[in-house]
């Protein structure tokens, strides 16, 4: 699942101070599924104090709010003697584990508390 952030998204986005990091929130942005379609959701990161970062996207699936990390993909293409190297990346969405999303929505609903 290639995930795009839309560029024509202007608005910045929506952060949190905590003690052990800050969390960022972009809501409804736009991705597309298996080249079939395109989905939507909230892109939150959770930005540690020790430096590291987890991405996730927030879906709503069938009524249910449902967590998926945000995976780097780098696809290389060897050459041919007629024909370049070409390359791409981009982003796939992963399945996360009960506790993991349990602790991502517990920090994504923060942000409504905040409204």
């Amino acid at each position: 699942m290639p995930y795009h952030r839309s560029d024509s998204q202007s608005t910045p986005p929506e952060t949190l101070k905590l003690p052990d990091g800050d969390l960022l929130l972009d809501r409804n942005i736009k991705f597309t599924v298996d080249g079939r379609g395109v989905g939507s959701g909230d892109h939150m990161t959770v930005r540690h104090v020790h430096g590291n970062e987890e991405d996730v996207i927030v879906t709503k699936d069938g009524g249910h709010l449902k967590v998926s990390r945000l995976v780097p993909q780098i696809r290389i293409q060897s050459s041919s003697p007629a024909l370049p190297a070409t390359s791409e990346s981009g982003f796939a969405l992963a399945d996360v584990d009960a506790a993991t999303e349990k602790r991502m929505l517990a920090l994504y609903k923060m942000f409504d508390k905040t409204r």
